[in-house]
């Protein structure tokens, strides 16, 4: 394209059915990943992948910890290392708190939804989209469920 250097790499299942991430230039020091890293933004856990998300993140720390700038799905580009560690605490304090609200439950009631919210905003206070949170909580206590 234009002379420049870009590769793409199929990820699989993680923050949605399917994530992919792109470099550019010869040396792939700038990558977008799209949704699979947001920064500080809360996460988009609908499509109940947490536990693969976890595992994409891990490669990713391995892959890209020599690169430069990491673009985000949300929020603003930045280290890889810093915002990719910020993204496996996030997927980990969600899934542990939906665990423990749902003790076992395919689904988590409005007022365990309502504490988790408040969980993770006092958790993440400069996390923004909030409204993702609740959103995704039962499709997170169905797929730790089906772990078990």
């Amino acid at each position: 394209m234009d002379g420049l250097d870009y590769h793409f790499r199929d990820l699989g299942a993680a923050e949605s059915n399917s994530d992919l991430y792109f470099t550019l230039g010869q040396r792939r020091s700038v990558v977008f990943v799209g949704d699979v890293v947001f920064n500080q933004m809360h996460g988009f856990m609908n499509d109940g992948h947490s536990r693969q998300w976890l595992t994409v993140l891990a490669q990713l720390s391995a892959e890209l910890r020599n690169v430069d700038t990491l673009f985000t799905g949300h929020g603003e580009p930045g280290n890889p290392t810093v915002l990719i560690d910020s993204q496996i605490d996030y997927v980990t304090t969600y899934r542990a708190q939906v665990s423990a609200l749902a003790n076992g439950a395919k689904q988590l009631t409005n007022e365990q939804k309502e504490h988790l919210e408040q969980a993770l905003i006092q958790a993440y206070p400069k996390h923004q989209l909030s409204a993702f949170i609740q959103a995704g909580a039962d499709s997170v206590a169905a797929e730790i469920a089906a772990e078990k």
